[in-house]
């Protein structure tokens, strides 16, 4: 008696097969990560996506697009001023008075600068009048920088000043300067404001030249603002000052005192 054979359906197999690797890359695309800041449907928030490889039939992993957003994120976290940013952008600075406009125009120029390198003074100095915009100004510029890919570190000297004094000859102090010391991107806010204007301590100039010495030899990305003029931070301390006005050259903004251009009192 005769045994009827089958052919298998080649074509129909492989069709199988093919959906069933299909079927594993997409169980595993499906998967749901635990990375925050960015809502993604491409990789539903596991930063890569699963793909099988037509040569090797090898399952490989990509990182997915939603990384570079993700990146800006952290830093913008990691920065300390994260809840400024949507405030305080170049695009809402009000230029009404020509002060304002050197402001926004200077800060434009240093922003460019460091994006492209085409410039040699890596400070930024914005100096004088209480309300007169220098906190929106300087924000603004470290968050454009953050887009660019720098790692940006807020200190406010006030407070964190105090804080890291306060810890002076123990291993904290030497880490949390040592943050200060070597960020990609510093923005000191308010250098040397002390409590009912009295002048800086030894304490304070101490800290200070130590921070941004290092930053002066490295010639690392720093901006500062104070409520002080640049000759009156020199008259506190020459070495601190001229190091300032040597790498912020072309970029140093001081604003008179006047009280008209103090727009919280409007």
């Amino acid at each position: 008696m005769d045994v009827l054979k089958h052919k298998p359906d080649l074509k129909k197999l492989t069709s199988e097969m093919n959906k069933k690797r299909l079927d594993e890359v997409e169980i595993m695309n499906q998967m749901v990560g635990s990375l925050t800041g960015y809502d993604c449907k491409i990789c539903r928030n596991k930063g890569v996506v699963y793909v099988r490889d037509n040569v090797t039939d090898e399952v490989l992993c990509k990182k997915c697009s939603c990384i570079k957003k993700r990146s800006t994120y952290w830093r913008m976290q990691k920065s300390g001023i994260e809840s400024l940013f949507d405030r305080y952008q170049l695009v809402n600075f009000k230029v009404t008075e020509e002060y304002q406009r050197l402001i926004k125009n200077t800060a434009i120029s240093y922003i460019d600068s460091k994006i492209h390198k085409t410039a040699d003074s890596p400070f930024f100095f914005i100096g004088g009048q209480s309300g007169s915009g220098k906190t929106h100004i300087c924000t603004a510029i470290a968050g454009q920088l953050i887009l660019h890919g720098y790692q940006a570190r807020y200190f406010l000297w006030r407070d964190e000043s105090t804080e890291i004094k306060a810890i002076a000859n123990t291993p904290d102090y030497t880490k949390r300067v040592g943050e200060l010391k070597k960020a990609s991107l510093l923005y000191i806010d308010d250098l040397f404001k002390t409590q009912s204007g009295k002048l800086p301590t030894s304490g304070d100039i101490h800290l200070a030249f130590e921070i941004i010495n290092y930053r002066y030899i490295n010639y690392l990305p720093t901006i500062i603002s104070s409520e002080m003029l640049l000759t009156q931070i020199i008259e506190v301390d020459q070495a601190i000052g001229g190091r300032i006005k040597e790498l912020a050259n072309g970029f140093i903004i001081n604003i008179s005192r006047d009280n008209r251009k103090n727009y919280r009192l409007k």
